[in-house]
């Protein structure tokens, strides 16, 4: 919802957003997804990675050899309504049909925009084939909650439930379900490609960010125990 007008004291909305990070000749071309609405509800996991079968005694069960395994997961909602009042073409003939292609293209080892539209193109007049695809790079894709909650992800799941369709059956309302896998920087140990570089900087400065609000937190806590001293 936009900030209200008159209202300066209102916060600003920063919509969250999926930032691909697609590998071309001239460098890293970031293909970004903005989120039509924020989720209303954010679900954040850590899986402890114990070592061993656990039962070599506590000292070896304090061992751990990465950091925990964290993810996200929230649903999106994706409506036409708005952008049908705005008498947006494209919505009045796909609906959100367009919206959700940005998001499916996102789990897909990419070329680019442009190339993946080539092959897609392509492969309508060469029938069929029994030719393994080739693709082996998995997409680096930036979570970006806010300014202050970037981290780099692994889509593990998505799926879609249309809930509302247009006379000609395509979507105008839909749900989508993301999960996501913190990629930490164990995970990318490859050639310092540039959107590696971007991914494991975005885990290092997240990082940073937890620390300091831990810290500010013990430094709030200390100052509440004075009121009981």
């Amino acid at each position: 919802m936009p900030t209200p007008p008159g209202n300066p004291s209102s916060p600003r909305l920063h919509p969250g957003a999926l930032i691909q990070l697609n590998r071309d000749v001239v460098g890293v071309i970031p293909h970004i997804t903005l989120f039509q609405y924020n989720p209303e509800t954010i679900t954040r996991g850590f899986q402890v990675n114990m070592p061993g079968d656990g039962n070599n005694g506590l000292e070896e069960r304090n061992r751990y050899t990465f950091p925990p395994t964290e993810s996200y997961s929230f649903k999106l909602e994706i409506d036409a309504t708005d952008d049908l009042e705005k008498g947006r073409a494209m919505t009045q003939v796909v609906g959100v049909a367009d919206r959700l292609a940005a998001l499916e293209r996102l789990v897909y080892s990419p070329k680019g925009i442009l190339g993946d539209f080539a092959d897609s193109f392509v492969s309508l007049f060469n029938g069929a084939t029994d030719d393994i695809p080739s693709r082996q790079t998995v997409p680096i894709v930036l979570l970006a909650l806010g300014r202050r909650r970037v981290l780099p992800v692994w889509i593990s799941s998505m799926s879609v439930t249309e809930t509302l369709h247009n006379a000609a059956l395509m979507p105008i309302h839909a749900e989508v379900q993301l999960d996501f896998q913190v990629i930490q920087p164990h995970e990318l140990r490859a050639k310092p490609y540039p959107d590696i570089v971007l991914a494991v900087a975005a885990y290092k400065l997240n990082a940073l960010e937890r620390d300091t609000l831990a810290l500010a937190h013990l430094a709030t806590v200390v100052s509440d125990l004075r009121d009981y001293v």
